[in-house]
């Protein structure tokens, strides 16, 4: 019931890295062209054997799992960096308000329409990993930060 979901987040990811990899400044390695190119195929294919319906449940279970490991490692690094910088640097609240939101929402609709503990895991780990920067940015640039005297 919810693999459109994970399709479309799927999606979503596949052309932020699109983007990064468009943007990126500075040479790229021939190995990292040809790579980018094999992605794109292979992400091609995949969508369409999704839309056409002739895709294994074993990928669409894949598909539901893979938005996991991208938030996670999306994330950790971000995470780290606040920690040795003390401060979420340009980091939005309203969006990490947005991000959280987002995540609690499905993870209180996988509870009520689809009570898949793959999903749960899934929307639970994504909202604990878009927390944590909230969290640090609260605390470092919010709580802590130094008041200003008028």
């Amino acid at each position: 019931m919810t693999w459109g979901d994970a399709l479309f987040a799927d999606i979503e990811y596949c052309v932020i890295v699109a983007l990064i990899w468009r943007y990126h400044r500075g040479a790229v390695p021939e190995s990292t062209a040809n790579l980018r190119k094999l992605s794109l195929a292979a992400f091609l294919t995949l969508l369409i054997l999704t839309l056409t319906r002739k895709c294994p449940s074993w990928l669409l279970t894949l598909f539901g799992v893979a938005p996991m490991p991208m938030v996670v490692m999306g994330r950790v690094p971000q995470i780290l960096c606040n920690f040795r910088n003390k401060s979420a640097g340009q980091l939005s609240l309203p969006s990490l308000v947005m991000q959280c939101g987002g995540n609690f929402a499905r993870i209180i609709s996988t509870l009520c329409l689809v009570p898949d503990a793959l999903v749960l895991a899934s929307h639970s780990i994504a909202f604990l990993f878009n927390l944590a920067p909230l969290l640090q940015l609260v605390y470092y640039d919010v709580y802590k930060a130094p008041k200003k005297v008028e």
